[in-house]
């Protein structure tokens, strides 16, 4: 994949959402998607074998997990929706976030090839004005290369990150102690924990039931001993609110006080839905000052590197 690629191309999942809304099976939607000609060749390749595999009786997720077409957190949530009978509905969903996200790393690599430019130019640049100084000198055209291949290895890892799956920073949040110190880490616990076991319940999965399927989502020895120590308490009777909260599991008050609402007035799903609706806006402008402070960051890293390029 290349590192500044800009175009947003359409998520597959919008294509099979839109087949299986039209009463087609998934194995001939797959198969359908295949064959169609403006297709990537990536994705054509991805889809040969989900293809067969929902023709041999496979479920979705099945076919779809080993493709890396979906995220781990995109195929618990499609897991859910299958055994709901929202299949159709959650590709449309998941399409509009995948392409809403890719829209969002498309616009980062943009803003890393002006500086990327920039710091080639510095080291020619440096490279030459050394040359006609003290001629050519090898060591310095290795100090340069060397330093070229850290920037670029730094840019790739920076891509990476901000790409990652979400359950993936959940679990460094929680592993590191983070998901308790900063309120940005709690807002993505919740965002993505409660979002998927939200969608649980509302396929007629019991709260027992529900946690006990949470517990191997973030793959963290700490959290899944609490969620499983929950898990036990629902078992005792406990209410979900108080099992939740006493496991750490409940990080804010505003969350404690949503689901404590909703569990005493039958209106679980509508209380937490509500909750997570009012703190995406504020955890999306968080994610949104990321995106412009790390590039920032960046062009200081280049700026320093350009800098010393010249002496």
């Amino acid at each position: 994949m290349p590192l500044f690629r800009t175009k947003t191309p359409t998520h597959p999942a919008r294509a099979l959402g839109a087949l299986l809304s039209a009463g087609i099976s998934p194995a001939q939607a797959a198969a359908s998607l295949r064959d169609q000609e403006d297709i990537p060749a990536l994705v054509r390749r991805r889809l040969e074998p989900a293809a067969r595999l929902l023709a041999e009786g496979k479920s979705f997720v099945e076919a779809f997990g080993p493709t890396g077409l979906f995220q781990r957190y995109e195929l618990e949530i499609l897991r859910v929706s299958e055994i709901g009978g929202q299949l159709p509905q959650a590709l449309v969903a998941m399409a509009d976030r995948a392409e809403k996200a890719q829209a969002r790393i498309s616009t980062l690599r943009a803003r890393f090839v002006l500086p990327a430019a920039v710091l080639v130019i510095a080291m020619l640049a440096g490279t030459v004005l050394d040359a006609f100084r003290d001629g050519p000198q090898a060591v310095t055209v290795l100090g340069n290369l060397v330093t070229l291949l850290a920037v670029y290895v730094l840019t790739r890892g920076l891509m990476r990150l901000v790409t990652m799956d979400g359950l993936a920073w959940a679990a460094v949040f929680w592993q590191l102690g983070l998901t308790r110190r900063f309120a940005v880490c709690r807002r993505q616990f919740e965002f993505y924990w409660y979002g998927l076991f939200m969608a649980m319940i509302e396929a007629g999965v019991d709260f027992q039931a529900a946690l006990n399927g949470m517990i191997g989502l973030i793959r963290v020895p700490s959290y899944q001993a609490q969620a499983r120590n929950g898990y036990r308490q629902l078992g005792r009777g406990t209410a979900l609110s108080q099992a939740l909260a006493d496991n750490g599991l409940i990080l804010t008050e505003p969350l404690r006080l949503a689901v404590h609402v909703g569990e005493r007035s039958g209106r679980l799903t509508d209380a937490i839905r509500q909750h997570l609706a009012t703190q995406q806006r504020s955890f999306e402008v968080l994610v949104q000052s990321l995106d412009d402070w790390l590039p920032r960051a960046y062009y200081l890293v280049v700026l320093v590197v350009a800098v010393r390029a010249f002496h």
